[in-house]
């Protein structure tokens, strides 16, 4: 199967169980900061368990230099104020919000990793899909006018917030560098995994391919990476592990604050979704809401993983709307949202934006593997 092929196919399948736990992140009946917290800990102690039952030496440090640590604080910043915007809004306003990150990535992109654009037809396809957000923006803010005013103040500006950082974990993921004796970056050493393994199937072919084989095994120390999904777990492990900290800390203080003290700062207008204490420290309680995340969030970051490695990046951020199609269809079917003829109008509109960034380019010769 073409690697881009696969690579949408798990990315598709990826972004529905996102969408997803977002819904479970708008109804389970716990607080905010606690159910984040449980969140994380579904992505990240699987991730920690692959690892190091792959590779007992991995450097649980060596995440936190260089990309990965971007990556690590701007993924934080992302699970703080991008879920708060998802608690916050409307979901048929929400998440068409977030999805204005992909368009973020086509102008920061090229400033970080200092490449020229030569097509202004990219943004053609941009134009086509943020006008179809803004539909769905528009009658998510119709909405929320019946919503607590400050609810979809404080909503927009976390949402703002996360969009930016959320866009900014991805740029940097692609450009982190994994743990290996040579430090090579993710999408490096994927390249060099599938290279060796085609260069394997034609070892008796000549000797040259022998050379070239023999360079790209420098790339991949088999005592480190042993196959693609540990690379997979270790940008997990990059982006939860510094939140889940960042988390627990905010989980023990909340617990400790007095509820006097809770309900002055209520007063100010701030969110008392950020400072609801509900929660069952029960075994079963906290299992539940882990095992939703773990199947959700863990296998969708996979998912996501995936797309963004083997996809076209202009096509993997075109994708990435299907995720309001997601909302819509799902907001109906789950949470008895209406649909509207705007949202209807919304739908095509991005569905032609996306086929258009197919058109312009052509998966078949973009692979960013090949």
């Amino acid at each position: 199967m073409n690697k881009q092929l696969l690579g949408i196919i798990v990315l598709l399948i990826g972004n529905l169980l996102f969408t997803i736990s977002t819904i479970f992140i708008k109804t389970l009946d716990i607080g905010f900061i606690y159910l984040i917290t449980i969140q994380l800990s579904s992505m990240l102690i699987p991730s920690l368990i692959y690892i190091y039952f792959k590779d007992p030496d991995f450097k649980l440090l060596s995440i936190f230099k260089q990309e990965q640590l971007y990556v690590a604080v701007f993924s934080c910043i992302y699970y703080l104020f991008g879920n708060l915007s998802y608690k916050l809004l409307p979901l048929s306003l929400a998440v068409p919000y977030s999805m204005l990150y992909p368009i973020v990535i086509l102008f920061i992109s090229p400033i970080i990793n200092k490449i020229k654009i030569t097509k202004l037809s990219q943004y053609i396809s941009d134009i086509i899909l943020f006008i179809g957000i803004c539909c769905f923006i528009v009658t998510g803010i119709q909405n929320a006018k019946t919503s607590n005013k400050y609810h979809t103040i404080f909503g927009f500006i976390f949402g703002f917030i996360g969009i930016i950082s959320g866009a900014l974990a991805i740029i940097y993921t692609a450009k982190a560098k994994i743990y290996t004796k040579h430090n090579t970056t993710f999408k490096d050493t994927i390249k060099s995994k599938l290279h060796n393994h085609n260069n394997h199937n034609n070892h008796n072919n000549n000797s040259n391919n022998n050379n070239s084989n023999n360079k790209s095994l420098k790339k991949i120390p088999p005592k480190n990476i042993k196959d693609i999904a540990y690379l997979f777990s270790v940008q997990l492990l990059n982006s939860s592990l510094l939140s889940f900290i960042v988390f627990l800390v905010l989980s023990i203080i909340l617990y400790l604050i007095p509820n006097k003290n809770i309900q002055d700062l209520i007063k100010l207008h701030i969110p008392k979704v950020i400072f609801n204490k509900n929660i069952d420290f029960s075994f079963i309680s906290i299992l539940k809401p882990f095992l939703i995340f773990f199947m959700f969030s863990y296998i969708g970051n996979i998912g996501f993983t995936i797309g963004n490695t083997y996809i076209n990046p202009q096509i993997f951020g075109g994708l990435l709307y299907i995720n309001i199609i997601y909302s819509v269809l799902l907001g109906y079917f789950v949470l008895n949202e209406p649909i509207n003829n705007i949202k209807i109008i919304g739908c095509i509109i991005i569905i032609i934006g996306i086929l258009y960034k197919f058109y312009i380019n052509n998966p078949q010769q973009n692979n960013i593997l090949n």
